[in-house]
């Protein structure tokens, strides 16, 4: 991601620090965690501790990048010192992505500070599409709490007070809305960030880069373990990706589910097509907040009509090459499509696709089981696609894979 917002890995939960004491002393300095936009002129600093007020409200300490330069004053952000708000002496401008560098400063102990660079800009507006549900956990473990994750599939950078995450009620209304933050929080392009009432519990259970990005907020929608609605609004009401989740989705030979995160594989494909979403690997430690899913698939080169990739995959939960990508573009958009999966000796295994209206591009997902919901056996597989257009054109492809892996 080359839009990272921020250099730290540590996280911005200042309790977690180490005592000052000689039997676990403090050797770590503070990090800068994120910048927001209060105004033109005006910048706010975000650190993951306490800094040292000695040390801190130095102007020289602080430069911005493109021209900007030292600000002209620096000031508390908070009453516990790990913010601080820059007063600029030129005017920030649209479309133009700054750098804050920090130097000479410390925590309370003396621990100069280490990551000391972030990105920040003016946020954009945020508008439908830019911000895509991309995983949740509504089953956790016991005692533990829900997440949904979020992803930038714009070029923009956002800010997440601009957004809202609620439910519906059973005629469609949008109910349980619940505001994100109150404070600017830069959202960058292909940035990830996970939302949950109880961040500790989350980071205690999964691992991420990025700890920062796991979201704590003060209400989350409420969601069932067998089916729910969680819908992500823009600040005029306007419902900007929505999922209807199913606990049917989930990889069909897991024995229990609870902890285990439902992914989204494609972020080209529609939020709500079933077929895009799988168990989180067990390689991961079955769910992946704040940074790319395990189960994601980067687009295929597609060189005809119909793709495999890959070609060869074997459906055990691993994270790797878990299901089969069957790519498809067409030089006109309105074939009416069938697709059929058949093993070796010709018998059909799997409807996967009836009647489906196709665009001119785009993506359906095997994820090797049967229609008795069994896995597959290893060995080799045809796709038979049926492809019909209302002026009676009618194609039939086929393309053949593999289910490998080791056999019992």
């Amino acid at each position: 991601n080359n839009w990272s917002a921020s250099t730290n890995n540590n996280g911005g939960t200042p309790g977690n620090r180490n005592s000052i004491d000689g039997a676990n002393p403090d050797v770590t300095g503070p990090s800068l965690i994120r910048a927001s936009v209060i105004a033109a002129d005006t910048v706010e600093l975000f650190f993951d501790e306490p800094l040292d007020p000695n040390s801190t409200l130095i102007n020289t300490n602080f430069s911005i990048s493109n021209s900007v330069g030292n600000p002209v004053q620096v000031n508390w952000g908070n009453t516990t010192h790990d913010a601080v708000i820059l007063i600029l002496g030129a005017a920030l401008q649209n479309n133009l992505v700054y750098m804050a560098t920090v130097s000479g400063i410390s925590d309370c102990i003396g621990n100069l500070i280490s990551n000391n660079t972030c990105l920040f800009a003016i946020p954009q507006p945020v508008a439908k599409g830019d911000v895509l549900i991309n995983e949740i956990l509504f089953n956790p473990y016991s005692g533990g709490y829900d997440f949904v994750e979020l992803y930038n599939n714009s070029n923009k950078i956002l800010d997440l007070r601009d957004l809202r995450i609620a439910s519906v009620d059973n005629v469609d209304s949008v109910i349980s809305i619940n505001t994100i933050t109150q404070e600017s929080f830069l959202f960058f392009p292909g940035d990830y960030v996970a939302l949950t009432e109880n961040a500790a519990d989350i980071l205690s259970r999964y691992y991420t880069p990025i700890p920062s990005h796991v979201f704590e907020i003060g209400n989350l929608p409420s969601f069932n373990d067998d089916q729910g609605i969680v819908v992500l609004l823009l600040n005029d009401g306007t419902r900007a990706d929505e999922l209807h989740y199913n606990a049917n989705w989930h990889f069909p030979l897991l024995d229990d589910v609870n902890g285990i995160s439902l992914e989204r594989i494609h972020f080209n494909q529609a939020t709500q097509d079933s077929l895009n979403w799988h168990s989180a690997a067990a390689s991961v430690g079955y769910a992946t907040p704040a940074y790319k899913n395990s189960q994601a698939s980067d687009s295929a080169n597609i060189e005809n009509e119909i793709t495999l990739d890959p070609e060869v995959f074997s459906p055990n939960n691993d994270g790797y090459h878990d299901v089969l990508n069957i790519y498809y573009q067409f030089d006109v958009p309105g074939y009416e499509a069938n697709v059929q999966i058949y093993d070796a000796e010709g018998r059909l295994i799997r409807n996967l696709v009836k009647n489906e209206l196709l665009g001119d591009a785009g993506v359906f997902v095997w994820d090797g089981i049967n229609d008795n919901q069994e896995k597959a056996r290893i060995g080799i597989y045809i796709i038979y696609v049926q492809l019909f257009k209302l002026d009676g054109t009618v194609k039939v492809l086929k393309r053949t894979c593999a289910i490998g892996g080791i056999k019992n």
